[in-house]
């Protein structure tokens, strides 16, 4: 229970504080003469002028509200490797215990699971669940937030500092080793149709994440609709080019695995593929004479 005084003057402002000003000089000018009844004269001024300020006396009783802090989990494919679901587990268990001693914080659990986009990609969308942990909450009592992730997030905004729409700190714990390697191919570019007899240009890229090291020849083998077409040698870190000539019209899938790295991850990352869904045939015109 806290105790204060609060005015609510019967008169504007200026006319108190000229109305004060002439009291004070009444009150000044009677105590230098010393006149008879100067100090009555002051306190009933004095009463006056506080009768006219109309002090009342205000007792709140207030309780404080919680500041909300969300823990959003990664629950993505990629969270399965390794030991990154137990790690995710247990930092999560840790987390709550130790957010839950301080009575001044809301804790909320949003999971960033994959989600489909458009029917074949997917993504993991850990800005999309900060945005749902904090939907109904003030940006006033926003307190922050925990990501417990490895480090993929494939939906952040051009400006995510202004996007959050709460201005409170962000905290990351990555999940995994720094030991951790993994090998990645993916087409640069594809092209979605072309002629039958004619060589189409692909463009992809071998990539190995958790390697300082670039620059590494890799075999990689091109499959045309499942079957072995050839063999090409890539290096890491750089784009290269490959072509590959349909044979028949229709649907054709183009597809390319590379050899794995030693002790990488997961071999989920080394193929790529391409759908090629315009291809049409060559047409040849013979002119008799």
């Amino acid at each position: 229970m806290t105790y204060s005084i609060a005015l609510d003057p019967l008169l504007p402002w200026p006319v108190i504080i000229v109305l004060g000003i002439i009291i004070a000089a009444i009150t000044g000018m009677t105590l230098y003469r010393n006149a008879r009844g100067s100090l009555l004269r002051a306190a009933a001024g004095t009463a006056l002028l506080a009768a006219i300020l109309n002090p009342t006396l205000q007792s709140e009783q207030r309780a404080p509200l919680k500041s909300t802090v969300a823990i959003i989990v990664d629950e993505s494919q990629s969270q399965t490797f390794g030991k990154r679901a137990e790690q995710t587990q247990a930092a999560l268990k840790i987390l709550k215990e130790r957010i839950s001693r301080f009575a001044d914080f809301d804790v909320r659990v949003v999971s960033a699971s994959k989600a489909t986009d458009d029917g074949n990609e997917t993504s993991t969308r850990i800005y999309a669940a900060l945005n749902e942990a904090f939907r109904d909450v003030p940006p006033s009592r926003a307190g922050g937030a925990i990501i417990i992730t490895d480090g993929q997030a494939h939906d952040i905004p051009p400006d995510a500092g202004k996007g959050l729409g709460f201005n409170a700190p962000i905290h990351s714990l990555i999940t995994g080793s720094a030991s951790e390697t993994d090998r990645l191919v993916r087409f640069i570019e594809a092209p979605k149709f072309g002629i039958t007899g004619k060589p189409l240009k692909f463009v992809y890229r071998v990539d190995d994440d958790g390697v300082a090291a670039t620059g590494t020849p890799v075999k990689v083998q091109v499959f045309l609709n499942g079957e072995l077409l050839k063999e090409e040698t890539a290096v890491t870190g750089q784009n290269a080019d490959v072509e590959v000539e349909i044979s028949r019209a229709g649907n054709n899938i183009i597809e390319l695995n590379v050899s794995p790295l030693p002790g990488e991850l997961s071999e989920t990352n080394n193929n790529a593929i391409a759908t090629l869904d315009g291809i049409r045939e060559n047409l040849r015109v013979l002119l008799v004479s």
